[in-house]
C-alpha cells in the first residue's frame, strides 16, 4: 500500500452510483499510482439466494422470496501496511456474515442450496420481515474514528451485481438513500475484460465459463465446487475474485494470494 494511505479523501455518496471499472478497486487497494490521494472505503459483497428463477421473478414483478443473504466485507484501512502482491493470507481480512431466512415452503432446489454449509461463518436465522433491516444495517458501517459517527463509504461488489440490485428494489428497500454507496463493481464484467477473450463483444471460447467458479478456476483457484450457491460462500469468493482481478490487471501477472 502506498504512503498516501494516511491522507485520505472522503468518498462522495451518490444516489444512483454507476458501475465502476478497475480504477476504483486498484486505487482503493493502493495498486494505482496517480495524482489523487488514496480514498477510504469498505468493499462489501452482497449475495442473495431466492426461492425461484431470478429472470422469471424479475419479469413477474412479484416480491422476491429470499432464502439466504450473504455479506463479505473488506476494509481498505486494514490493508494499509500490506503489500497486496505479496503471499499474505488475505482471508483473515475478509469478514463474512451469513443469514438464513425462514420460509413456509421451499422448492427442492432451494432446499438443496439451503443444506450447503457456509465455510466462512455460522448461520444467523432471520424472518422474512427482517430482510430489509438486515440489508440496510449491514451496509451502514459507522466510522469509529470520527466523533460524529458518520457512515463509511461503501463499494458494492458482486457477479452481475445489477441483478441483486433489482431484487433489492423489488423488496422496496431504498438502498442508495440509506447507505453511502459510492459505486458498484461487477466482477463478471471485469473478468470479461481481463481474462481471455478480453472483450464483451467476442463470444466465449468452447468450455469457457464466467460463473464465479469459472472465473476462480481461470485465475488458478479451485475451491470445493460444493461450496458454491451458498450466499455466505459466494459473497466471500466474490471479494476474492475482485482482489485477484485487480492485482492481475495492475501487475500483469498472477497474484500470489493464499485462499483455500
Amino acid at each position: 500500500m502506498d504512503s498516501s494511505c494516511q491522507a485520505r479523501l472522503p468518498l462522495k455518496s451518490t444516489l444512483k452510483p454507476s458501475l465502476g471499472g478497475l480504477e476504483h478497486p486498484e486505487r482503493l487497494l493502493g495498486l494505482r499510482q496517480d495524482r489523487l490521494l488514496s480514498t477510504d472505503a469498505i468493499f462489501i459483497s452482497l449475495d442473495l439466494e431466492v426461492a425461484s428463477d431470478r429472470k422469471r421473478l424479475l419479469r413477474s414483478g412479484k416480491r422476491p422470496d429470499i432464502t439466504q443473504i450473504g455479506f463479505a466485507r473488506l476494509d481498505t484501512r486494514d490493508l494499509c501496511s500490506l503489500p497486496i502482491s505479496s503471499s499474505s493470507d488475505l482471508r483473515r481480512f475478509i469478514a463474512v456474515r451469513y443469514f438464513q431466512v425462514t420460509a413456509l415452503s421451499l422448492s427442492k432446489s432451494a432446499q438443496a442450496k439451503r443444506r450447503k454449509v457456509c465455510v466462512f461463518a455460522e448461520p444467523t436465522k432471520i424472518k422474512q420481515h427482517q430482510i430489509p433491516s438486515v440489508i440496510t444495517r449491514s451496509l451502514q458501517i459507522r466510522d469509529r474514528s470520527r466523533e460524529d459517527g458518520s457512515l463509511r463509504s461503501v463499494v458494492l461488489v458482486g457477479p452481475s451485481v445489477k441483478g441483486d440490485l433489482k431484487i433489492i428494489q423489488h423488496l422496496d428497500i431504498q438502498l442508495f438513500e440509506t447507505a453511502p454507496i459510492y459505486t458498484a463493481i461487477d466482477t463478471y464484467l471485469l473478468a470479461r475484460y481481463i481474462l481471455p477473450p478480453y472483450s464483451l463483444d467476442i463470444s466465449l471460447q468452447p468450455g469457457q465459463k464466467f460463473t464465479l467458479a469459472g472465473i476462480l478456476s481461470a485465475l488458478g483457484c479451485r475451491p470445493n465446487t460444493s461450496n458454491f450457491h451458498n450466499a455466505g460462500n459466494d459473497a466471500a469468493y466474490t471479494i476474492y475474485v475482485m482482489l485477484l482481478l485487480a492485482v492481475q490487471h495492475a501487475t500483469g501477472r498472477a497474484a500470489e494470494l493464499k485462499f483455500e
